[in-house]
């Protein structure tokens, strides 16, 4: 046992149960990321068979209108950056096991719902996508907006 500490004869437990705590935190807000997202567009585009319906549906969300609120979506970002950090302090203030014990608590995180989530994803990416599009086309850009533009989408190299 006395391999596994890293500063003196006692376990820090302040940073291990930090850890789970941000380890809930993180839990939690993709939780409610799934929830905005599955109540939002999933439920929503699984009723429609019509394929010409679905398209004005995803028409419908734009990076302004968001399927997912963007308190949620920084929430999530945020409960990430923490639980990040949380693992880094415990593993100075603690031991050097902290690290793979943040990393497997981290896989064990973010295995629910990770079709949902990469669905997501890529949900995210076609607004994006479409919205750039959409400035483009419409015009009145800065010769900077039009070349960041162009080069998100992936037009220039």
């Amino acid at each position: 046992m006395h391999n596994l500490l890293h500063w003196g004869d006692q376990v820090n437990w302040t940073p291990i149960v930090c850890l789970g705590v941000a380890g809930l935190l993180l839990l939690l807000t993709r939780l409610l990321v799934v929830w905005f997202y599955t109540r939002r567009v999933l439920t929503k585009l699984g009723d429609n068979a019509d394929v010409e319906a679905q398209m004005e549906f995803v028409k419908s969300f734009s990076m302004q209108k968001p399927a997912v609120p963007h308190l949620a979506t920084n929430l999530y970002y945020l409960s990430d950056v923490v639980f990040i950090i949380v693992a880094l302090w415990g593993a100075i203030s603690t031991a050097w096991w902290m690290i793979p014990l943040g990393f497997i608590v981290w896989i064990i995180v973010h295995r629910p719902f990770l079709e949902v989530m990469q669905s997501w994803s890529q949900f995210h990416n076609v607004t994006m996508f479409k919205d750039d599009a959409d400035a483009l086309r419409k015009g009145g850009l800065t010769p900077e907006q039009e070349k960041a533009i162009q080069k998100r989408m992936g037009w220039e190299g």
